[in-house]
């Protein structure tokens, strides 16, 4: 058998899964056909590339409120994990996006990003936060969600390297109930020599 030819059964599983896609979306097609969102994803790239029928793509057609479902997940865990996992281009969830700031979908309220000048930030204590958060017994997702910052975000503040916008180390001290003052790093130098 040659490698240019698939085995008619894989061609026909290949089928019934895209029967799944086409009815219920990528992630529920995996599930029900116990075949990897990656191995689906490899199948269309694939069968595009060859111009070979794949099926219409989920998000081609994708209703308003699954549009903005995938866009609040890509705010929430990021633009190319949601674009992974609902197999839609990074562009066309900015897209989408965009038509929701603007108000297109009026039943779909989405505030604009907020854009971060270098002046908006203040040098948290990574240590402090973590240990604030830990000791409030609320786990980094909890956390983030209640504050509106997705979660990969929390976790770069908790560490010591990067700077967090005011505004959201406040939501994060009102969140997690610790005064704002608590969260904030030592200034770098400032200790008293004893004389």
């Amino acid at each position: 058998m040659s490698s240019a030819k698939r085995p008619p059964v894989e061609d026909t599983r290949k089928k019934e899964v895209y029967a799944l896609v086409e009815r219920y979306g990528l992630s529920e097609a995996a599930r029900r056909s116990g075949t990897p969102v990656s191995t689906i994803n490899s199948w269309i790239r694939r069968d595009r590339a060859k111009g070979a029928p794949v099926p219409e793509s989920v998000t081609a057609r994708a209703s308003v409120q699954e549009r903005y479902r995938i866009v609040l997940d890509a705010r929430q865990r990021g633009v190319t994990r949601a674009a992974r996992d609902s197999s839609t281009a990074i562009n066309t969830i900015l897209r989408w996006e965009e038509e929701f700031v603007q108000g297109k979908h009026p039943d779909y309220p989405l505030p604009p990003r907020q854009k971060q000048h270098p002046e908006d930030l203040v040098q948290q204590d990574g240590a402090a936060l973590r240990a604030a958060r830990l000791s409030a017994g609320m786990t980094q997702r909890a956390v983030a969600a209640a504050a509106g910052i997705p979660q990969p975000s929390l976790v770069r503040y908790e560490g010591e390297y990067v700077r967090c916008p005011e505004s959201v180390l406040r939501r994060l001290a009102e969140v997690i109930g610790v005064p704002y003052e608590a969260l904030l790093a030592e200034p770098a130098g400032d200790e008293e020599k004893p004389a």
